[in-house]
């Protein structure tokens, strides 16, 4: 089940990529397609989840779950920001700003989520 999760969770990773190059040239696209992207990393992080929850492996459940909240908590505070910076209202041709400056910083959540992640996973291997 970890595999199959991990697998779905690069799925999700590699549509949310997608939608951010798409973003710029049509924002409402390229929005619905990272938010798809969203659910698909998000659904396999869960049966990563279960996995370690069915080994008994808690303090990685733990882990899991604190750097996704991170994650979630920086995406959503970061999204907050850009929604009230009124860059879409500068003029008519900043029509798509916010959306492509929210997949950009998302992107850079993402990345920093996955090293982090990255990293517990070589920790735990050291310590087996």
């Amino acid at each position: 089940m970890r595999n199959i999760g991990k697998t779905i969770e690069i799925a999700g990773d590699v549509t949310k990529v997608t939608g951010a190059v798409v973003v710029p040239f049509n924002p409402p696209l390229g929005e619905g397609i990272i938010t798809a992207g969203e659910v698909i990393s998000k659904t396999g992080t869960g049966l990563q989840i279960i996995a370690e929850v069915k080994e008994e492996n808690y303090n990685n459940v733990k882990r899991t779950i604190a750097i996704e909240s991170f994650s979630f908590l920086m995406t959503s505070g970061v999204n907050k920001l850009i929604d009230n910076s009124g860059l879409d209202k500068l003029s008519k041709h900043s029509s798509g700003t916010e959306a492509t400056f929210k997949s950009r910083a998302n992107m850079v959540i993402d990345a920093v989520t996955k090293g982090v992640e990255n990293n517990n996973s070589n920790d735990k291997r050291e310590n087996n």
